[in-house]
């Protein structure tokens, strides 16, 4: 029987998949691997089966979750296969906050953030308010790669040598 609740359902999924990767070799592996919460999407409206998703820290090279792959895992009694997700034609990269994965018509960030140093203000305003272009008006910083701890962020966030923009 299905909950009728989806926070009920919601959270019986998340409870049955944290055991799952707490009990087993393989989800342990992937517990750490994981970066952010993990989503539940129902297979239909009434069904008793779902597709959990799970962003994995990985390189840009996706190497970390190709070991993951066709693996199996038991979640509540059922053997659930890894699979990788289908790829899909490019990632968002959102025009306020110029990080990757969602569009600007959803973006969460109070402000706007310059593309070229990251900071906040617009592109238009760059030579005007960042403080960086004053010492080295071609100096860029990408706001994508300082987040993620990467040492080359010499770029801006829309260059096509980033990383990010090749994943």
């Amino acid at each position: 029987m299905v909950p009728a609740e989806p926070k009920v359902w919601q959270s019986a999924q998340r409870s049955a998949f944290t055991n799952a990767l707490a009990i087993s070799l393989v989800g342990k592996e992937l517990s750490i691997a994981i970066k952010h919460a993990v989503r539940f999407m129902r297979t239909s409206a009434h069904s008793d089966t779902c597709v959990a998703w799970v962003d994995i820290c990985d390189s840009v090279a996706g190497t970390s979750a190709r070991s993951y792959i066709n693996k199996t895992i038991v979640i509540g009694g059922r053997n659930c296969q890894i699979r990788g997700a289908a790829p899909r034609p490019g990632s968002a990269l959102c025009t306020r906050c110029m990080r990757w994965g969602h569009h600007s018509s959803v973006c969460r960030s109070k402000g706007i953030r310059c593309p070229l140093c990251g900071l906040p203000h617009s592109k238009a305003a760059h030579h005007e308010y960042c403080a960086h272009s004053k010492h080295d008006p071609d100096a860029r910083s990408c706001v994508n790669c300082s987040a993620a701890g990467k040492t080359k962020r010499d770029h801006s966030a829309t260059d096509t040598s980033c990383p990010f923009w090749q994943n």
